[in-house]
């Protein structure tokens, strides 16, 4: 079946990787896989300043921990994101201030402009669906108002933008490697330092997190497992088997509840377990073919809708784009997706909130409707489709075919 959650990057290889950690349970106090995952990191970015969560949120919360922020002390983001960056600077103390976005999902600069205030410490720049934001322009205003940049690069591990790897631009940049990310442990994440002066506090802090517990740990290496069988019969009965494994506990949720309100799990922030590590390492070493696949399916997509005078065009498309998910506009985009899922197609709904997920309270996240035009229209019009691994180049077809045969009018207007 084509499907955009539910570890889209799960290939038979992982899965063994999976099963054979379940087997070696002695080794998850180690270090061997963390070890090799960050001397592959340290050499694709050229930068051993890399350390290792068990979420990118982790990440994020204890760098902006180490900034030591005070009441009043400003963080600026984009809307049409996930609560899971808005979290952490709640989480450290900060306020997060919310620009508009522009036509390629990500951060607005005149927005961007608007919302510097002398509070203002630091800005999140999100790359978006794995399109890279107008980093450049953004680093001259940050630098203008002495502010440090953080990048997120949740969608964006291999991206590049004017032929620069993304993540390589800011002070810091942090990565995820979520069920549905570029790469996937399940759950996990990094955070890189590009600045140096930035380093002392940050390892002050990340040497007093402590590592997960043993069974959040066999949560995480069942997913794999449980999610590969209960898609293998998704119609006929995996989709139960799937909600049964998560009202049990069996299998973790991406975010939880509590985090709708502005509430901190207790398993974050942690280190990155060595068996958890295992996993993205597997799916590390296939970085290139996993993007460049996207890459081919985004083709397929393009080609079918660029005639189209309804289908959002990025202008600002850059060739280092790696289309985590491929992000179209559509009137009738919820019947589209319910369409699909009749026929086996599940496709993506990023972010149908301004801030996801869905029952995310805006108070707590300290968003007013009605601030962000732009993108509380794009989250009301949205759609995603599949790019990853388990999807063929027939099936994005027959997505395309399917997203086709509605008779599209509404267009990405400001």
């Amino acid at each position: 079946m084509v499907h955009i959650s539910l570890s889209p990057n799960l290939e038979k290889d992982d899965l063994l990787t999976a099963l054979s950690r379940l087997f070696f349970v002695w080794e998850w106090k180690g270090s061997k896989y963390l070890n090799k995952l960050k001397k592959m990191f340290a050499d694709y970015f050229a930068n051993d300043s890399i350390y290792f969560f068990n979420s990118g949120r982790s990440a994020l919360f204890v760098f902006l921990k180490s900034l030591h922020l005070k009441i009043g002390d400003e963080v600026i983001m984009q809307s049409f994101t996930c609560n899971a960056v808005v979290n952490p600077i709640l989480w450290a103390g900060g306020k997060p201030m919310y620009t508009d976005i522009d036509e390629t999902f990500n951060l607005d600069i005149q927005s961007l402009e608007k919302n510097i205030t002398q509070n203002t410490k630091a800005i999140i720049v999100q790359n978006t669906f794995g399109i890279p934001a107008r980093i450049d322009k953004i680093l001259e205003i940050a630098k203008k108002h002495s502010i440090l940049v953080i990048e997120d690069c949740a969608h964006a591990l291999g991206a590049t933008y004017k032929k620069q790897k993304v993540g390589t631009f800011g002070d810091v940049a942090f990565f995820s490697f979520g069920r549905d990310k570029v790469i996937s442990s399940v759950y996990g994440g990094a955070l890189m330092i590009n600045n140096d002066l930035l380093k002392k506090n940050f390892e002050n802090e990340y040497k007093n997190i402590q590592r997960p517990s043993v069974f959040w740990t066999l949560q995480q290496l069942l997913h794999p497992l449980i999610t590969y069988v209960a898609l293998g019969m998704y119609n006929f009965g995996g989709k139960y088997v799937l909600f049964g494994a998560q009202k049990i506990h069996l299998l973790s949720k991406a975010v939880s509840k509590i985090e709708n309100f502005g509430k901190k799990p207790q398993y974050l922030p942690c280190f990155l377990p060595d068996s958890l590590a295992a996993l993205a390492l597997n799916q590390f070493k296939k970085l290139d073919n996993l993007n460049l696949h996207r890459r081919n399916l985004a083709r397929i997509y393009e080609k079918n809708f660029k005639d189209r005078d309804d289908v959002l065009y990025i202008e600002h498309y850059d060739e280092g784009t790696i289309w985590l998910r491929y992000p179209i506009m559509h009137s009738d985009a919820d019947k589209i997706k319910k369409e699909a899922e009749l026929r086996g197609m599940i496709l993506g709904d990023w972010y149908r909130e301004v801030i996801a997920p869905d029952g995310t309270n805006m108070e707590t996240m300290n968003y007013q409707l009605g601030k962000n035009k732009t993108a509380e229209y794009v989250a009301s019009k949205v759609l995603n489709l599949p790019t990853n691994i388990r999807t063929s180049q027939m099936e994005a077809q027959e997505v395309a075919s399917l997203v086709k045969a509605y008779n599209w009018k509404q267009q990405f207007k400001k």
